[in-house]
């Protein structure tokens, strides 16, 4: 099975660093470098995983889970937060999170959280 992973993430070395790895292990990738693309992409590509990252420019990681709790489409979804800092607000409070990682993340700490993160839904 090819698992569809949609990752929000405005830097654009983490971006590329996460996709490429993703891809080159057979995983089917949708990138968005700010929150409102990332949940157009999310409608309309209804991945397996949704990676992303808190602080975005135009809307916060926040915004982007609570859009998706909002929507029958995206609720269901599983996100695996990657954050340079830890969360601000109570993540429980979203129960599609599923996996957090701390960047700067290495290779091996990714692909065993989106394996997890799979895993978990």
């Amino acid at each position: 099975m090819v698992y569809s992973v949609v990752v929000i993430e405005d830097e654009v070395n983490i971006r590329l660093f996460v996709t490429a790895n993703l891809r080159a292990r057979g995983y089917s990738v949708f990138e968005a470098g700010t929150g409102t693309e990332g949940l157009e992409l999310i409608r309309s590509a209804r991945p397996d995983l949704l990676i992303l990252d808190m602080f975005l420019p135009d809307i916060s990681g926040w915004d982007v889970l609570q859009a998706m709790t909002e929507d029958d489409r995206m609720r269901a979804t599983p996100v695996l937060l990657m954050t340079a800092a830890l969360p601000s607000k109570d993540e429980s409070a979203y129960p599609n999170v599923v996996q957090r990682v701390v960047k700067p993340a290495s290779l091996t700490t990714l692909l065993s959280a989106v394996q997890a993160a799979l895993a978990a839904h």
